[in-house]
């Protein structure tokens, strides 16, 4: 049994003041509340999802608008608004502005937010500590770009949607005045291209930068992203698509020990290392390596792609460190829960098969 230090656990904080913005189907709204409700439940966050019509012979276990209401209401997330919509995916994205203008309410809503049904946020208090920064009554665009700069490169400076973009209640004023323009144009890029074309052609308002907030553009082993000894990231994306680790899954043990401890980082004695909920490792750097690294120094153990240039992680991760071959890993993969006990078991594998077991009782 080993003590350790955590932060302390409060009550959620109150963000009624923030309305988040969804476009997806109702099909994915009761895998989308795993991720919902880690972040939100209790909260009094308003939440406006824009799905497609319903589909019953294409999705036979959609539930109706009537039973996800429900579903959300008892996961602690009561302020749900659903609107159905005959539009494709990446018009509903930029519908939302018009959609999210018609629900604000007047001397509550202080913000808004257009996030994807798989972007994860490990603590509200954190996000609505950042938006608090700025003042709701002026136009603030606040978000973060891709982590690869050849995607800056290429897109341009814009926030970009998986890692979560705010907005103020005054710029959704003025972008609502042009919502037909902005829904019609058609520029061939992503909902939050559109969204960011809709900013920049009808206001003077520009992107504030928030970092803590990842995209995650990066393909197959996210590992060292996660294991780095840094501070825990506001949000993450694709972790269901390019990469898998389920957030929800890996943030379990924060009904112990509070949100703040997940991917909290652990150094034993020994040299081995834990990310709580995520890994236990040891690396194999030799001293001449380990002596060019600095402790927050971020593996590079994401696939290069045809679209990496020698720059593309400099402004967003750096500092990295080499992938390291000869690592010792286990990943946490199931989660048990007994009695007041969250038990983790982290697993070794090499092609597939399981080599060694750790598990981690937190009480």
């Amino acid at each position: 049994t080993v003590q350790v230090n955590v932060a302390k656990q409060g009550s959620q904080p109150d963000a009624s003041h923030l309305t988040i913005g969804v476009a997806t189907s109702l099909s994915r709204l009761p895998e989308a509340l795993l991720n919902f409700k880690h972040w939100a439940a209790h909260t009094n966050v308003h939440f406006v999802i824009i799905v497609e019509l319903p589909d019953r012979e294409k999705h036979p276990k959609e539930p109706s608008i009537a039973e996800a209401k429900d579903m959300y209401a008892k996961a602690g997330i009561p302020n749900l608004t659903l609107v159905e919509s005959a539009k494709d995916f990446l018009e509903r994205y930029v519908e939302l502005i018009g959609v999210l203008h018609d629900h604000v309410e007047p001397n509550k809503t202080k913000w808004v937010s257009f996030i994807d049904d798989d972007t994860f946020f490990f603590r509200m208090e954190t996000l609505l500590a950042r938006l608090e920064k700025y003042d709701p009554d002026r136009s603030f665009y606040v978000g973060q770009t891709s982590e690869n700069k050849w995607n800056v490169d290429d897109g341009g400076i814009f926030a970009i949607g998986g890692a979560g973009v705010f907005m103020t209640v005054p710029l959704l004023r003025q972008l609502a005045a042009h919502r037909e323009e902005c829904e019609s144009y058609l520029p061939g890029g992503a909902g939050d291209v559109r969204l960011a074309h809709c900013i920049f052609t009808y206001t003077t308002t520009k992107v504030s930068l928030e970092y803590g907030l990842y995209q995650l553009d990066l393909h197959i082993d996210v590992t060292g992203f996660y294991e780095a000894v840094r501070p825990q990231p506001i949000s993450v994306h694709h972790w269901k698509t390019w990469h898998h680790h389920d957030m929800p899954t890996v943030s379990a043990v924060s009904s112990v020990c509070g949100q703040a401890c997940v991917l909290q980082h652990f150094k034993f004695r020994d040299g081995w290392q834990m990310t709580n909920g995520f890994s236990i490792i040891k690396y194999s750097y030799n001293e001449t390596e380990l002596a060019s690294q600095i402790e927050a120094a971020m593996e590079h153990t994401w696939k290069l792609t045809i679209w990496d240039i020698p720059t593309s992680w400099l402004y967003s991760l750096a500092p990295l460190k080499p992938k390291d071959e000869g690592k010792i890993q286990y990943m946490m993969e199931k989660v048990d829960y007994d009695q007041d006990q969250v038990i983790l078991y982290y697993v070794r594998r090499r092609n597939g098969a399981g080599e060694g077991l750790i598990r981690v009782a937190w009480s």
